[in-house]
Order: structure tokens, then sequence, then C-alpha cells
């Protein structure tokens, strides 16, 4: 039997199914996040100021989705310009963005 682990937000429970064992709370292809709203749902990840900003732009991954790592990404047009500046995901973008998980269907 594959152990679980789970993580209680306010609107949402993330469901990370990670090994045989115990091993820390990590996102595979088979993770899933249980929203009060929407239900049994794929996560998908989030600049902060994308979860109530309104027309502060919207720039979403793009590409063949790695069939390992399957979920969308998405951060605002702050964020991007920030990923633009850096050149990369890296201590700066990521600080500025604060990513955070969100169900695919919210």
């Amino acid at each position: 039997m594959k152990w679980f682990g789970v993580i209680q937000k306010k609107n949402y429970t993330i469901t990370c199914y990670v090994s045989e064992r115990p091993m820390g709370i990590s996102l595979n292809k088979n993770s899933g996040m249980e929203c009060r709203r929407h239900g049994l749902q794929r996560s998908t990840f989030i600049c902060q100021h994308l979860q109530y900003g309104e027309g502060i732009g919207y720039f979403e991954a793009t590409g063949e989705p790695d069939p390992e790592y399957p979920f969308r990404e998405a951060w605002c047009g702050d964020c991007d310009q920030i990923l633009l500046e850096q050149g990369e995901w890296n201590d700066v973008s990521e600080g500025h963005a604060q990513i955070m998980t969100m169900c695919e269907g919210c």
C-alpha cells in the first residue's frame, strides 16, 4: 500500500502519493487535490498575485507538458517581467512570485 501525505489548507487539501513509505511530501504525476468546491482535482501552480488579482496579466507555461510533472503553471505580468529580467526562475523571481498551489478547477 502506498503512503500518502495530506496538507490541509483553507479551501482545499493536497494529497500527495509518494512511495511505499513516508519520505516527505512531494508532488508527482499521481498527486491530487481535494477542493471543497470542485472535489478531487489536479493541482496547478500560480503566483500569489493571481489568486485575487484582476487586470494584472496572465502568463502560462507553454510547450509539451512533462509526463512526470503534468501540472499547469501561471503567473502575472509583474512576475513575468521579473522572470524576463532574471532570465530564469531563481531565488529572486520565485521570491517575488511566492508560487502557491490551487485546484485546477479554481
